[in-house]
């Protein structure tokens, strides 16, 4: 299975960001703090390599802690990178980044006379808009109010000492690791309909019930996870009501009510992937 996703205003946003990237002096990295790497753009990472950088691992609210913990020891290894949790919902935590983005330009000669300028990275659905939304507050600037940069760019004042300037997010034409793929449309990072919902869904059970089985004993009151992930789906319609007629399980209408309350933290603080995991996806596909 191959799915093509690149339309035009995803190609100008590449060309937005490569023309003014120049003109900014750090990158911010919007990552999900539950799937880092899934949500990671190659192609953003590829086009900004030579920039220092903030690596903001958003949604840290809803991410297991233990593995934000892991994910920030791996993402500061990187040279020229500095690596934060964060959520939007935690002042103390965005109060960090300005701090961070003056530290990676300690030094520079014009740091007496104006904002550390940085651009704002992330893929569609990172939750790039609300972060900017709570870091700006109302000290939002207009389009294209500074020399040089395209009309498509967005500043915004985000506390004292630290401009950002705002990109389209922006995913990758294709997927070449289905692990990604089924991650991003698990959290609803990518359109529903570009997966089968039940495929979603029977790719995720296993990994839940490895890493968080008292989360859905706790949540869906079993006292014994079924072992089979068909079967998973089935005795949660029965639980959940997600009957047809004639008494059939509804499965499609079972898988949606799991992937939405796992998106939206019913079940716990639960991330998807940790550093140095390997998960096979079943059947034959080699990309998305």
């Amino acid at each position: 299975m191959q799915v093509q996703w690149f339309p035009g205003h995803m190609t100008k946003a590449g060309r937005q960001i490569k023309e003014n990237q120049k003109k900014v002096d750090i990158i911010i990295e919007i990552l999900d703090a539950r799937v880092p790497l899934s949500s990671r753009n190659p192609l953003l990472r590829k086009i900004t390599a030579h920039k220092k950088r903030i690596i903001l691992l958003n949604k840290d609210d809803l991410a297991d802690p233990r593995a934000t913990k892991q994910w920030l020891e791996y993402f500061r290894k990187e040279e020229g990178a500095i690596a934060l949790a964060v959520s939007a919902q935690n002042k103390k935590s965005l109060s960090r980044i300005t701090p961070a983005a003056k530290q990676l330009c300690a030094g520079a000669r014009w740091m007496d006379r104006r904002p550390v300028r940085a651009m704002i990275l992330g893929i569609p659905n990172v939750g790039k808009s609300t972060l900017i939304n709570a870091m700006a507050g109302n000290k939002k600037a207009g389009v294209a109010n500074m020399p040089g940069f395209t009309k498509d760019m967005q500043r915004y004042e985000a506390g004292k000492g630290l401009q950002i300037f705002d990109t389209p997010g922006m995913l990758w034409p294709k997927f070449e690791d289905m692990h990604s793929g089924f991650n991003l449309a698990a959290l609803g990072s990518i359109k529903d309909t570009i997966l089968p919902i039940e495929r979603i869904a029977l790719f995720t059970i296993p990994y839940l019930c490895l890493r968080y089985s008292s989360e859905l004993k706790k949540r869906y009151k079993w006292e014994e996870l079924p072992e089979d992930p068909v079967l998973f789906v089935e005795e949660l319609g029965r639980k959940r009501g997600c009957i047809v007629s004639g008494g059939a399980i509804d499965r499609e209408k079972a898988c949606y009510l799991l992937l939405r309350e796992l998106r939206d933290g019913k079940i716990g603080r639960i991330s998807l992937e940790r550093p140095g995991e390997e998960r096979k996806v079943n059947g034959d596909e080699k990309e998305l």
